[in-house]
Order: C-alpha cells, then sequence, then structure tokens
C-alpha cells in the first residue's frame, strides 16, 4: 500500500494491493454483485442504470447511510471505478483486478482511491484495509475482522 501525491497539493492516492487466490472472474463477483457486496461493504441497487448511477447502503458505517455512486468505468473483470457522493464527500474509487500465476488461478486486487485529503489519508486507509479483509473474509466464510484492529494508536502526549 502506498500514498502518492495527487492533483491537488492537499490530497494524495491510496493504493492498496493484494493478491487474493482466486481467479479474477470469481473475485470480480465481490464487487459487481449486490448480495456479494452486502455481505462486506453493503447491497446496492440501480437508480438510473442508463447512467449507471447506484444507491449504496453503508451496512459497516454506523447508522448504516446510503450513498450515491455513479459508475465511471465497468470492464468486467478487470477494472471498476466508481465516484461516491454522501456526508463524507466525494470520493474517487477504483478497483483493478489483474490474473497472477500460473493460468490466473490467483489475482493481483489493486485497490485506489484518489485525492483523498492528507489530514484523513491514516483512518480512510486503515478503513478500506477493514473493508478489503472483511470482503476476503467474507469470501472465503471466515470470521468478520473487528474495525478498531485498523485503527493506529494515538500518538503519546497527543490530546
Amino acid at each position: 500500500m502506498s500514498e502518492t501525491p495527487s492533483g491537488d497539493a492537499g490530497t494524495q492516492s491510496i493504493r492498496i494491493e493484494r493478491v487474493v487466490a482466486a481467479p479474477r472472474e470469481d473475485l470480480w463477483l465481490w464487487f459487481t454483485e449486490s448480495d456479494r457486496t452486502a455481505q462486506w461493504i453493503g447491497p446496492w441497487h440501480y437508480t438510473d442504470q442508463a447512467a449507471g448511477q447506484i444507491g449504496l447502503q453503508l451496512v459497516a458505517e454506523e447508522g448504516t447511510p446510503a450513498s450515491s455512486a455513479t459508475i465511471g468505468r465497468c470492464e468486467a473483470p478487470g477494472v471498476l471505478e466508481v465516484t461516491t457522493e454522501d456526508a463524507a464527500g466525494v470520493w474517487h474509487l477504483q478497483v483493478s483486478l489483474e490474473p497472477e500465476g500460473p493460468g490466473g488461478a490467483s489475482t493481483r486486487l489493486i485497490f485506489e482511491h484518489f485525492d483523498v485529503p492528507v489530514g484523513m489519508l491514516t483512518d480512510i486507509r486503515a478503513g478500506w484495509n477493514f473493508y478489503l479483509d472483511t470482503m476476503l473474509a467474507a469470501k472465503d466464510g471466515l470470521e468478520k475482522p473487528v474495525f478498531e484492529d485498523y485503527l493506529e494508536p494515538p500518538t503519546p502526549g497527543a490530546d
């Protein structure tokens, strides 16, 4: 995972990479089928299919807030790019799935969140790592991780 400068001097992009023991066609479904996304981030439905607009219910967030998103790019089973908009702001996200290993038995998952305000990098990175681990746990039938385990401990002496 890394942060890279982006267009605005006050923002950076988060990039998280994982190699997952599953073909990308299978992993793709965990990002695009509502019954599967419901198990880790939330169910979604089209609000305007022709415009690529969806509504998403964020099940792991306090109060399960609703979010709207616009699909900017959907190239199955390789790239999904969305822009979400809700009370937290506007977020530009991209998931890339690349075949890995002999015969594509594994997948390199690359998750990117662009233009993250620098002051929010630590918390947002923790959140995305939690969500991705939650998805992988659901995929493999494992216990859901605990969000607090992803938070960095407070700096000594900080109020």
